[in-house]
């Protein structure tokens, strides 16, 4: 993990291009349409298509309401008022609760099948030098790409029968994989039944994305940091509980494919593979400053705050 981060968000631009020559419309006239104009009305068709799967891919799995303004914490749905640390930190991401569409059993592929579609002349999915998140459990092997969880930040998964949870903090660049099957409850006398399925809250904690309990049937969410696994809000909390951490590795492509051979990688959702391509914070990781609260800073200053570092 590194200090600090940045904001999230995606902004989506549409406009309306009338001709200089249209003629506003009056009481008893007909509107008629070209060819060039059946052309622009079609074209504003699927831009509004877009946009409506765009705000529907945004709110997830809670429905057309979006939970949370986007710059008051408190708007968010979540119990804060036993918050379990400095509330100066705590701000809003700029998107809703689930603004962040995490993934919940996705597909994988082996290294075997990620490889034809270089032989086959297709888009290479993995390049040697792209970073992988690589898991191992009861002697299974599967890898991660960031360049999946710069978008996502969260994959709940099973892997050797052991329900996890692999999350990626893009603004710290932290990567820490959690079971689901542990913490929260257990101190209350609850057994997890089902393991829970970790959300994007929408809110950030000294500058590092909060994640929240979206199972149904589990209430009064409590949220949970993703680089320490510590309960900040809700029944975890209270009880001073965390998530249980596994082990994994942060490493290339190629480092864990020589290692594992026999690994599973994740697949990416082919509706979004353009949009995988793209590396959206480069910008931010090409200055020092900061977007959201973060304390304490560095007192070295011969450290930038943006400084690699292991924990």
């Amino acid at each position: 993990g590194a200090f600090v981060a940045g904001p999230r968000g995606d902004a989506a631009e549409s406009g309306d291009a009338m001709s200089p020559n249209r003629r506003p419309n009056r009481p008893g006239s007909r509107v008629t349409l070209g060819a060039g104009g059946w052309t622009i009305a079609l074209a504003l068709v699927l831009v509004t298509a877009a946009a409506l799967w765009r705000v529907h891919d945004m709110l997830g799995s809670r429905g057309n309401r979006a939970v949370g303004d986007g710059r008051d914490p408190t708007t968010y749905g979540f119990g804060l008022s036993e918050f379990a640390g400095d509330r100066g930190q705590l701000a809003a991401s700029g998107l809703p609760r689930d603004g962040i569409p995490v993934l919940d059993f996705p597909p994988s592929w082996t290294v075997a099948r990620v490889d034809s579609l270089a032989h086959a002349g297709r888009n290479k999915y993995l390049v040697s030098d792209d970073r992988v998140i690589g898991v191992t459990e009861n002697g299974r092997a599967r890898a991660y790409p960031l360049m999946i969880l710069n978008w996502h930040e969260v994959v709940n998964d099973t892997l050797g029968g052991v329900p996890i949870a692999v999350t990626y903090g893009p603004l710290c660049d932290a990567a820490v994989v959690y079971r689901r099957d542990t913490a929260a409850w257990r101190s209350v006398g609850r057994a997890w039944e089902p393991p829970i399925l970790l959300g994007h809250s929408g809110l950030m904690y000294n500058s590092d994305a909060l994640l929240y309990d979206r199972q149904p049937g589990h209430v009064n969410e409590s949220l949970f940091n993703q680089l320490t696994g510590r309960a900040m809000a809700g029944p975890a909390a209270a009880h001073g509980e965390s998530l249980a951490v596994l082990s994994c590795a942060l490493t290339r492509w190629a480092d864990w494919k020589t290692r594992h051979p026999e690994t599973a990688v994740l697949w990416r959702d082919p509706a979004r593979a353009e949009v995988y391509k793209r590396e959206p914070y480069l910008s931010y990781f090409g200055d020092d400053r900061l977007r959201f609260p973060v304390a304490p800073l560095p007192v070295d200053h011969r450290w930038l705050r943006k400084t690699p570092c292991l924990v």
